[in-house]
C-alpha cells in the first residue's frame, strides 16, 4: 500500500509539471531556511509573499530543542503546517524540498474535510514536497497513560481540559505570539509567562514555551473575508490546531510525546463548521506515532466552568485563575493585566456560570463584584446585537439553568429570553450549516460523530451534549436504557422468526418476509437463530454485510459459530451472550434490561420506563443488600439464597415480583446480589445501574 501511494505521488508530480506535453515550472514556495539550533527562519517566495503574507516566518524555542539535530522535514514543519492551506486558496502548486510521509498523507485527508466545509470556495492549489520522509521516533516514547502535552493558554478551554487531564503529569505548551500575546510584546508576555509558569508549579506539571509570528506573518486582511465569502476567520476556518501541532512538532519529536492535546472553543452543537474540530485535528498523524488529540468538543462554556468547580470543590485542588478576557492585550487593559470582566463576552459567559454555581468570580481572576457583573450582562445583551457564538452559549447556559433547584434572582431574566427569536450578526458568510452526515465517510477513523448529532442541528432549540454524564434529568426524556429493539433500530434489515407483533415477522404467514435480495454492501442485519439464517439466507445474499444479534439466554453466541466469520461476506458480528473463544471479527455487545415476558410491555413504552428509572435513582435506600433471583436449579444461586437467608442486613425474595415491585425492591437497597445466570451477561447488572444499586 505503502508502495502504490509513492507511485501514485509520483504521477501526480509527473502530471502537474507535463500538462498537454508543456513544461510546466513549480515555483519552491521556500526561497531559504536557515536553521540555527533552536531557531528557524524561512525565507518565502518573493511572489507568494507579496499576495500573502506580511512578513517571513521563524520561530524560536528554548535551549533543549535543537533543530539541528532533529529530521529537517520535521524542523520545517512549523512553517508548512502554517501555510498550506494558503498555498490551496492560491490555486497555484508549489513544490517543498521535503515532508514527513505521514503529514503528507494528513494533509491530504485534511484537505477534503476542508473542501466539504466550504463548498463554495476552490481549493485548487497544491503543495507538492520532492521527498516523502519516513521518519521515526529517535528517542523513547513517553507514556501517553502517565504524562501528556498540552497547548496552554491560561484560558478556560486549555485550563478545562488540563483539569480534565489532572490525573497526566502534563508539559504545557504556550506561544509568545499567540494572537492575544503579540510577538513582539516581551514586557506583557514576561508578565504572562510567570502565569504560565505559576500554573505548573501549582499543579504539578512543566512547561515549555517558544516565540513565533505564525499568527502575524499571513496577511489576515487578504484572507478573512476576501479570498472566499464561505471564510471569515482565515485562522480558525482553515488552520488552527494543524497550525499548532506544526509549531510544537519538533518539541514532541525531541521529548518523545505521541500526542498533543488541543482544547475545543466549539461543540457538536455549533451551527456553522470551522477546521477547529476533531474532524480536521483527528487526522494528524506525523513519524508514524505522534498524534493531535482534540479535546473537549462535546462540552460548552459552561460544561467546562462546572468541570473546574466540581473537581476544586470535590478533590481539593486550588482554584484557578482563567484568563479569559478577548481585550486583555489591548494597551487600555495592559495597565491591570487582568480580565475585564464585564466588557467582553468571553468574560461576562464566564462569570456568570460561575456564579450560576454559587462560586465567587473574583476567586477566578474577575475584579468585578457579582452583583455588578450579572447587571452588566443583562444591559449588553438587551443593548447590543449578539453574535451567534454569544447566543448559543447563552442558550445552553438557560438549559442547565433550568435543570439547577434555584436559580440566583439576577440570572432569572435568562429563563425567559427566546433565542429562536434573536436577531443575530452573521460573522459565517455563505458557508451552509452544518449537517454532520455530511462528514462521516471522510471523518477520521477513531471519531465517532454521536449519533444526536448526525443529523441537521441548525435550530438552537435542539438537543445540547450533556458532557459525559451518563443520565439526563430534565424534562425531555431520552432512552437511558439499553435492550433488544435499540439495536435492532440501528439495521437496515431483520430477521426473525421467533417474534409476531411487535417487528415484522420472517417466514411467517401474515408477515413480512426478509428479503436477501435487497441487501446492499455494508447494510446491518439484525439476525435472531443464527444457524437458521446462515443455512437460508446468507448464500443468497450476494455483498458484504454486517450482523447484529441480541435478545435473551436463547441467543447466546456458541463458540463453534465463530466459524461463520471466516466467510469473507460477513464484515463483522455484533452480538449479546459472547462466546468464550474470539475472533477479530467478532464484538460483544451488553445484554442491556430485561425484555422478556411482562416486562417487554415496559420496555417498548420508552417514557414510561424512563420515568420508573429517573424516580427510583433519587428513592432513598432503606437496605443494605438486597437479592432478587430465583434458584433455577443453579448451584451458585442456592449456596448465595442459603447463605442470605438468616441475616438481618440481608432482603431476599421469597417470591418472583411483578417487574415495577422488583425494580422498587432493588432500588431500595445500597447492594444487589447477583449470581450468574444461564448467560454469561445479566439483566440485573443493568437494571440495578439504572436504579442506582451497587
Amino acid at each position: 500500500m505503502k508502495l502504490f501511494k509513492k507511485i501514485l505521488l509520483i504521477s501526480v508530480v509527473v502530471h502537474l509539471f507535463f500538462n498537454s506535453s508543456e513544461l510546466q515550472a513549480i515555483e519552491n514556495i521556500i526561497k531559504s531556511v536557515q536553521i540555527h539550533k533552536n531557531t528557524i527562519k524561512v525565507s518565502v517566495n518573493e511572489s507568494f509573499k507579496k499576495k500573502w503574507l506580511r512578513d517571513d516566518f521563524f520561530v524560536e524555542y528554548e535551549s533543549d530543542i535543537d533543530l539541528e539535530k532533529i529530521p529537517y522535514s520535521i524542523a520545517l514543519l512549523p512553517f508548512t503546517l502554517n501555510i498550506h492551506a494558503i498555498v490551496w486558496i492560491s490555486g497555484k502548486n508549489y513544490s517543498i524540498d521535503c515532508m514527513d510521509e505521514d503529514i503528507y498523507y494528513s494533509l491530504e485527508k485534511i484537505k477534503k474535510v476542508i473542501q466539504r466545509m466550504y463548498p463554495n470556495t476552490p481549493f485548487n492549489g497544491n503543495l507538492i514536497p520532492k521527498e516523502l520522509v519516513k521518519n521515526k521516533l529517535a528517542v523513547n516514547p513517553i507514556d501517553s497513560k502517565k504524562s501528556t502535552a498540552l497547548l496552554f493558554s491560561h484560558g478556560l478551554d486549555s485550563v478545562g481540559l488540563s483539569f480534565d487531564l489532572h490525573k497526566k503529569k502534563q508539559l504545557l505548551i504556550s506561544a509568545h505570539g499567540h494572537d492575544d500575546l503579540p510577538v513582539n510584546d516581551f514586557k506583557f508576555w514576561k508578565h504572562e509567562k510567570a502565569r504560565f509558569t505559576q500554573y505548573a508549579h501549582d499543579y504539578g506539571h512543566t512547561n515549555a514555551f517558544f516565540r513565533s509570528n505564525y499568527t502575524e506573518f499571513v496577511q489576515r486582511g487578504k484572507l478573512d473575508h476576501k479570498v472566499s465569502p464561505d471564510i471569515t476567520g482565515w485562522k480558525l476556518d482553515t488552520t488552527e490546531g494543524v497550525g499548532l501541532f506544526g509549531i510544537t512538532a519538533p518539541i514532541l519529536f525531541t521529548k518523545g510525546y505521541t500526542e498533543l492535546h488541543i482544547a475545543s472553543s466549539l461543540t457538536w452543537t455549533a451551527p456553522y463548521p470551522t477546521a477547529s474540530t476533531p474532524l480536521v485535528d483527528g487526522h494528524v498523524l506525523l513519524a508514524g506515532s505522534i498524534r493531535l488529540r482534540h479535546g473537549h468538543f462535546d462540552k460548552t462554556r459552561f460544561d467546562k466552568v462546572k468541570l473546574i468547580v466540581d473537581l476544586v470543590n470535590t478533590k481539593d485542588i486550588k482554584k484557578p485563575y482563567l484568563k479569559v478576557c478577548k481585550q486583555n492585550n489591548n494597551q487600555t487593559h495592559k495597565k491591570s493585566l487582568v480580565n475585564c470582566s464585564v466588557n467582553c463576552s468571553k468574560c461576562r459567559l464566564t462569570a456568570i456560570s460561575l456564579i450560576s454555581l454559587g462560586e465567587d468570580p473574583s476567586l477566578y481572576g474577575f475584579n468585578r463584584a457579582s452583583k455588578e457583573i450579572c447587571r452588566a450582562t443583562k444591559e449588553n445583551f438587551f443593548q447590543t446585537k449578539q453574535t451567534p457564538w454569544t447566543a448559543w452559549n447563552f442558550h445552553d447556559i438557560q438549559r442547565k439553568l433550568k435543570l439547577m433547584k434555584k436559580v440566583p434572582a439576577d440570572l432569572r431574566w435568562i429563563l425567559d429570553v427566546n433565542f429562536k427569536k434573536l436577531d443575530l450578526i452573521n460573522y459565517y458568510g455563505t458557508r451552509p450549516k452544518v449537517n454532520w452526515n455530511n462528514y462521516r465517510d471522510i471523518a477520521p477513523d477513531d471519531l465517532i460523530i454521536p449519533k444526536n448529532y448526525v443529523k441537521d442541528l441548525a435550530q438552537p432549540d435542539e438537543k445540547l451534549p450533556s458532557g459525559s454524564h451518563l443520565y439526563d434529568n430534565s424534562d425531555k426524556l431520552h432512552t437511558n436504557f439499553i435492550n433488544r429493539w435499540s439495536f435492532q433500530k440501528l439495521c437496515n434489515h431483520v430477521f426473525d422468526p421467533s417474534v409476531k407483533n411487535e417487528i415484522p415477522t420472517t417466514l411467517k404467514s401474515g408477515g413480512a418476509t426478509f428479503d436477501p435480495s435487497k441487501v446492499k454492501a455494508g447494510d446491518i442485519i439484525f439476525v435472531r437463530k443464527v444457524d437458521r439464517f446462515m443455512k437460508t439466507m446468507h448464500n443468497k445474499i450476494t455483498v458484504p454485510y454486517i450482523m447484529v444479534s441480541h435478545g435473551d439466554f436463547r441467543d447466546t453466541t456458541l463458540n463453534k459459530q465463530l466459524r461463520y466469520l471466516d466467510d469473507k461476506k460477513i464484515i463483522a458480528w455484533f452480538s449479546a451472550h459472547p462466546p468464550q473463544v474470539s475472533h477479530p471479527k467478532y464484538f460483544p455487545l451488553p445484554l442491556g434490561v430485561n425484555q422478556t415476558g411482562k416486562s417487554k410491555k415496559i420496555c417498548l413504552d420508552q417514557e414510561k420506563t424512563n420515568n420508573i428509572y429517573r424516580k427510583l435513582r433519587n428513592s432513598s435506600k432503606k437496605k443494605l443488600v438486597s437479592g432478587f433471583f430465583s434458584v433455577s436449579g443453579l448451584h451458585e444461586r442456592k449456596n448465595m439464597k442459603s447463605f442470605c437467608k438468616d441475616r438481618p442486613y440481608c432482603s431476599m425474595a421469597q417470591e418472583k415480583l411483578p417487574f415495577e415491585e422488583y425494580l422498587k425492591g432493588m432500588a431500595s437497597s445500597v447492594f444487589t446480589l447477583s449470581p450468574r445466570g444461564l448467560g454469561p451477561d445479566c439483566y440485573r447488572t443493568w437494571e440495578a445501574l439504572l436504579v442506582g444499586t451497587i
